[in-house]
């Protein structure tokens, strides 16, 4: 009988530790997120001329990005915004060294899933970097999207965005100071 009832209170100290694990790591979890959203605010509020020249500053950084310049004069078969396309006009690719972010004119294509969207790259975990014509937003879909609110969750203003958005959260320890501003 004693035994059984310190089997017992064991596994239920051994549950509740699992438990109380579990809370503190989802907390965790919610907070990085809420962190990260926070981040993302930040970034898409910041005027499109600072976005593009931090774009273009962390691109030129060799610690996070390879960028293959290929300059061509040819236009694209697909309509593309015309943030993207300066940027695939002077570069074939730009791939993160980090991550798997990479934007490249190889991948210029319609979109397997909506052939709305223009295929312009690729990130972790099969998403896909889109823009639907013209239109300078930026999309990073994997396609489980549903419905509008959930699709504008995944939408920058334009790639400079983008790029900033995929510094920001792969390379924190370069752009930000020690008070969390970009550095200019």
């Amino acid at each position: 009988m004693i035994y059984t009832i310190l089997y017992t209170t064991l596994i239920l100290a051994i549950l509740t530790a699992i438990v109380l694990w579990l809370v503190r790591k989802s907390k965790e979890s919610v907070d990085l997120y809420e962190k990260r959203v926070r981040k993302i605010s930040e970034i898409i509020s910041m005027p499109s001329e600072r976005a593009k020249l931090l774009a273009l500053k962390y691109i030129q950084d060799e610690r996070m990005f390879r960028c293959v310049a290929d300059p061509i004069d040819d236009n694209f078969p697909f309509k593309l915004p015309q943030s993207v396309y300066e940027l695939l006009q002077h570069y074939s690719s730009i791939e993160s060294v980090r991550g798997e972010t990479k934007i490249s004119r190889a991948d210029i294509g319609v979109w397997y899933m909506d052939p709305r969207f223009t295929k312009i790259g690729s990130d972790v975990e099969h998403i896909d970097i889109l823009c639907c014509g013209q239109d300078e937003r930026i999309y990073d879909f994997d396609g489980t999207e549903e419905g509008e609110e959930e699709k504008s969750t995944s939408l920058f203003p334009n790639i400079y965005y983008y790029i900033v958005n995929t510094s920001a959260a792969l390379y924190g320890e370069y752009i930000y100071d020690t008070d969390g501003k970009f550095v200019e």
